[in-house]
């Protein structure tokens, strides 16, 4: 099952998670070093092209099938990675469960020698009753290392929720 996050990530890592398979009411954090049932291995020469724009934060990739050869604008800034670089990327995941009328919080920690790239969060609700408010979903104020997601669940009609968070770390 592929579930939705939102991700404030870094352009390399954009590109090698577009979505992640998180372990509903998993407990424990649980480091992966591969995205199952993902795309296949990408072989390791592989580079990467693709141009940002500096106006609106969008990264388009080129040089690849079906997509253009080089930048659509002038204004528009190529740059490119390896293939290498992505599989040292790891996922680490954590989970909470919030009750009704309470605040909740869920950590994902990198393992040790290794650096946070990004993360973000998954709430596991019933869209049908009142939605949680997302307090957070950021690096963790006092761990650089570590991904926070904090969430208020006091809407009318609220009722249990479960918060995942995702850390996406480098090695």
């Amino acid at each position: 099952m592929f579930t939705r996050f939102t991700l404030r990530l870094s352009l390399v890592a954009a590109t090698a998670v577009a979505a992640l398979p998180v372990a509903a009411g998993a407990q424990a954090a649980n480091v992966t070093a591969a995205v199952p049932g993902g795309p296949s291995p990408i072989d390791p020469s592989t580079t990467f092209y693709a141009c940002y724009v500096p106006n609106s934060g969008t990264v388009y990739r080129i040089k690849a099938a079906n997509t253009p050869g080089a930048c659509t604008k002038s204004t528009h800034v190529e740059f490119s990675w390896s293939a290498r670089a992505l599989a040292q990327v790891s996922i680490v995941t954590s989970s909470a469960h919030v009750p009704v009328g309470e605040w909740g919080s869920a950590v994902a920690s990198c393992p040790v020698g290794t650096t946070l790239l990004s993360g973000g969060h998954h709430l596991g609700l019933n869209a049908a009753v009142g939605l949680p408010i997302v307090g957070a979903s950021r690096p963790h104020p006092t761990d650089s290392n570590a991904w926070l997601v904090t969430v208020g669940n006091f809407q009318p009609g609220a009722m249990a929720v479960s918060v995942d968070v995702v850390a996406m770390c480098a090695q």
